[in-house]
């Protein structure tokens, strides 16, 4: 019913050699759930964060934030599914010191059919990602992608194509799911598509 937040700040000191800097780290999420009789459930997540130098130093790639991307198996097409995450960016493919990122998902109220051990219901997804890197950390850490332009994916998922009782406790459900990036490029669904598979639970 209400937005719940969430914050995180660290603090902490980075040694080697010549080289000495004190950071600070800022995160923050916000999650909010909501269902409109006969429209269905919206899912929303906010996300930012902010990494700096006291001093204005550099900081290496190991403390910057990296891209909540997801890879299975080292496959680059075939994914599994989770809210809150890019399901066509692979791990460590962009590098921010600062970003903001919103997550969204809506699953319709009604259901395409319903026979025993399949209960599909379509759901339809949005993420965006930005960030960027000031000038220190972009030179000290050449060749990290941004997403200074903005990062868009968006989805389609079948859930509940198979639901299956379980033990008559609950319900074990396998969701498919296709998502694509929209890349400032022709529509390529090879280079810029994935399939995802997803598990839930429901009573």
């Amino acid at each position: 019913k209400y937005p719940i937040a969430y914050f995180r700040a660290a603090f902490g000191q980075l040694q080697t050699g010549s080289y000495n800097a004190s950071y600070m780290r800022l995160q923050a999420a916000l999650n909010y759930n909501v269902h409109i009789n006969r429209w269905g459930k919206d899912n929303i997540r906010l996300t930012a964060g902010y990494i700096y130098t006291t001093d204005n130093k550099a900081l290496p790639q190991s403390l910057l934030m990296a891209g909540n991307g997801y890879r299975f198996a080292n496959s680059n097409r075939l994914q599994l599914y989770a809210f809150g995450g890019f399901i066509t960016m692979n791990p460590f493919a962009y590098f921010h010191d600062r970003y903001a990122a919103i997550y969204y998902n809506h699953d319709f109220d009604w259901h395409l059919f319903k026979l025993k051990g399949s209960e599909p219901y379509l759901g339809v997804a949005h993420n965006i990602l930005w960030g960027t890197l000031n000038s220190a950390n972009a030179k000290a850490n050449p060749g990290l992608a941004t997403a200074a332009n903005g990062y868009h994916e968006s989805g389609l998922i079948i859930n509940q194509l198979l639901h299956v009782n379980y033990l008559n406790l609950f319900y074990l459900n396998l969701n498919l799911a296709g998502f694509y990036h929209w890349a400032p490029t022709a529509f390529d669904w090879n280079a810029n598509g994935r399939v995802a598979l997803g598990l839930s639970l429901s009573f």
